[in-house]
């Protein structure tokens, strides 16, 4: 979600059998079955090219998966996921339309699809 520069993903938000057990439903719009906070969202990301630090990797994923374009504000944490380096960045001044692409694009299916809008200051 994209509101006055600002991006809001909900990081592997997987569906929860019951309205009382999801955060979205409790803040969104549709609760219940409809709510879209039932369904799996990642953060844009992907792997570090060959001299490329991990900060350009990741405005290059972010471009790369959404369309969209930011300026890095700040390292927010590093550790590891699934046994690899992780680094978690905010991105600032963010641009565009989000819209999927890349091999995200090709991967889209009607089995993985769907898309909501809620306002940055319902969540």
């Amino acid at each position: 979600m994209v509101e006055v520069g600002k991006v809001l993903v909900v990081k592997r938000y997987l569906r929860q059998g019951a309205s009382a057990e999801c955060v979205m439903c409790e803040y969104g719009d549709v609760p219940g079955p409809r709510c879209q906070g039932h369904r799996y969202a990642v953060l844009p990301g992907g792997h570090v090219e060959a001299g490329e630090s991990s900060a350009s990797a990741a405005l290059r994923e972010l471009e790369e998966e959404t369309t969209l374009t930011g300026t890095l504000d700040r390292l927010l944490w590093t550790g590891t996921h699934n046994g690899r380096p992780a680094y978690y960045f905010l991105v600032s001044d963010v641009y565009g339309v989000p819209e999927l692409s890349g091999d995200e694009a090709v991967e889209h299916s009607a089995r993985n699809s769907g898309s909501t809008r809620p306002t940055y200051s319902s969540i």
